[in-house]
């Protein structure tokens, strides 16, 4: 019995969660002011403009603002919001919090905080994401997982 209530919990949790977004960005970003300590370390405050596309069959203009803390290339703390301006005329806002990787690349998570239509179902999804930075362009891959039903309302396919 025992067993069998331990393989209802894991096959049911997979149920829940069984669809992922997937999305790919290009940004670009820009220093908008720039504080150098003693120790070597920056403070930064930034903007970040771009495209991301969906999975889903949306595409998004994608604005940001924020700050970081960086000592050696290092990122040390970082917070952003960010507004998606959704090709199907709704919104979606995230935010990024991270620290410990280097600042020119690197993996984190982000919060889905804001949304409005069909988007306001996925307020408190945490993503993952990956990012590059070249020459101030950000490349980005990322994917959120999301509870079928939600999938099911927000997939244009």
């Amino acid at each position: 019995m025992k067993y069998s209530l331990i393989f209802f919990f894991i096959f049911y949790s997979n149920l829940i969660y069984s669809k992922k977004v997937y999305f790919d960005e290009m940004l670009s970003y820009e220093i908008t002011t720039e504080t150098l300590f003693s120790d070597g370390s920056k403070y930064q405050t930034f903007s970040v403009k771009g495209g991301v596309t969906f999975s889903t069959g949306v595409y998004a203009i994608k604005n940001c603002s924020g700050d970081r803390t960086l000592r050696e290339g290092n990122l040390i703390h970082l917070k952003s919001i960010c507004k998606y301006k959704i090709s199907d005329g709704e919104y979606l806002w995230s935010k990024v919090l991270g620290s410990d990787r280097y600042a020119a690349k690197g993996t984190g998570k982000f919060e889905l905080i804001d949304g409005t239509g069909v988007y306001k179902s996925l307020v408190g999804n945490i993503c993952t994401y990956a990012l590059n930075i070249f020459d101030e362009i950000i490349f980005g891959k990322g994917v959120c997982e999301v509870e079928e039903n939600v999938y099911k309302k927000i997939n244009k396919n």
